[in-house]
């Protein structure tokens, strides 16, 4: 059901490396803000690791990072996420907005998971603190697409 967090936070995952790889220039937007490490799902946060590490050489190359994974599930999986179709929000500003409302959440449901970890590492209780501080900053900052 699509209120389901675990749900809507996939989703809300793929929206973003979907976007990113149709559009590679909205990497350097978000760079600052979003790492593989936001991603909860153990097989985007594995696809977003290299597509990042792609886009910081300057490479993008869906096809190469599909062929990546031997399990055909996941191949599939994968392709989905470069071949999901984008919602066409056409006004810069709404453009804007939903970029901001996709990273921030992201982040948001990244804190969530983080904190509900039973027996954390002092690593882990440093990273949940900077990205609450993170997150309020991201909270008050505009992207700009152009």
């Amino acid at each position: 059901k699509s209120d389901d967090p675990t749900i809507n936070a996939k989703r809300v995952q793929r929206l973003l490396l979907t976007w990113i790889s149709d559009e590679p220039a909205i990497y350097k937007k978000i760079k600052d803000y979003i790492t593989p490490e936001d991603f909860t799902n153990d097989l985007y946060k594995r696809v977003s690791t290299k597509l990042f590490d792609d886009l910081s050489n300057g490479i993008v190359n869906p096809a190469y990072i599909v062929s990546m994974f031997d399990d055909e599930g996941e191949q599939a999986e994968v392709a989905a996420i470069f071949n999901s179709p984008l919602e066409q929000v056409e006004e810069k500003q709404e453009r804007e907005k939903a970029l901001h409302d996709l990273v921030c959440s992201i982040k948001r449901n990244s804190l969530d998971v983080l904190s509900t970890k039973p027996d954390m590492t002092r690593e882990e209780m440093m990273r949940i603190f900077q990205s609450k501080k993170d997150l309020e900053a991201l909270k008050k900052i505009q992207f700009h697409l152009d």
